[in-house]
This record gives structure tokens, C-alpha cells and sequence, in this order.
């Protein structure tokens, strides 16, 4: 199943219900559910998860779908579920800090000094919200 997801190059690392109206309009929903096999599968607008102050009203409206679809497919049996979106919701542990990666990749050749490396990062969905 292949399943196109708006990242933070479409809608913004603060996305807003304009920016998020701009990907609708072009390529559907931000987030949506679908059955597949007996799982039940859940694909997240998670942009708004890592910073909803630009779309508050929107974030709320997608979790508390969000909540009405868990809470569907436990009811009616689902053999697994799955949450996905465009971030990561960790990426060693549940309960890591939201700053906790520290790790370094090689900068390519003939960018800085021999040894130059750049810091990782990603984006995260802090654990609370």
C-alpha cells in the first residue's frame, strides 16, 4: 500500500489552515484511515503533532478523529493497528527526550576541513501536547 503523506516541505514546520488547505486541494485529505487485511490503519497529519500552534482548531478536529478511529478498530476486531505519518514519534525508546538524539553524519567531500560532519536531527511529537 503505498499512501502519499504531507511532510513539513508541503505544509510547514508550523503548519496553518491555509498551507494544509493548499496540500487538500491538490492532492486530498491530510489524514484518513482505511482497512487492509484485518489491520486498520491510521495515516496522520503528524506536522501538526510536532507544532499545532498555527492550525490549533485543526489539530484538535484530527485528534479527536483520531481517538473515534482507535477506538473503531478495537471495537470491530482490527488484528493490528497502525499510526503513521510523516514524523517519527520516537526513534529508540517511547519516553525519550524530545532532544535526545545526538549523533553526527560525515559532510560530504570537499564541504569544510577534512573531519567536517553536520548534526543529526528530526523532527519530533513531544510527548506532551
Amino acid at each position: 500500500c503505498l499512501v502519499w503523506k504531507c511532510g513539513n516541505h508541503d505544509v510547514g514546520n508550523r503548519p496553518t489552515k491555509e498551507s494544509i488547505s493548499h496540500w487538500t486541494s491538490a492532492f486530498g485529505d491530510d489524514y484518513l484511515s482505511f482497512w487492509a487485511n484485518g489491520s486498520f490503519n491510521i495515516c496522520l497529519n503528524s506536522c501538526l503533532f510536532s507544532n499545532p500552534n498555527g492550525a490549533q482548531e485543526l489539530f484538535d478536529e484530527q485528534f479527536a478523529w483520531m481517538e473515534e478511529q482507535l477506538k473503531y478498530a478495537t471495537e470491530n476486531n482490527a488484528t493490528h493497528i497502525f499510526v503513521c505519518g510523516h514524523f517519527p514519534w520516537f526513534l529508540k525508546h517511547e519516553d525519550e527526550a524530545d532532544d535526545e538524539l545526538v549523533s553526527y553524519s560525515a559532510a560530504p567531500p570537499g564541504w569544510g576541513p577534512p573531519g567536517s560532519r553536520f548534526e543529526d536531527g528530526y523532527f519530533t511529537i513531544p510527548l506532551a501536547q
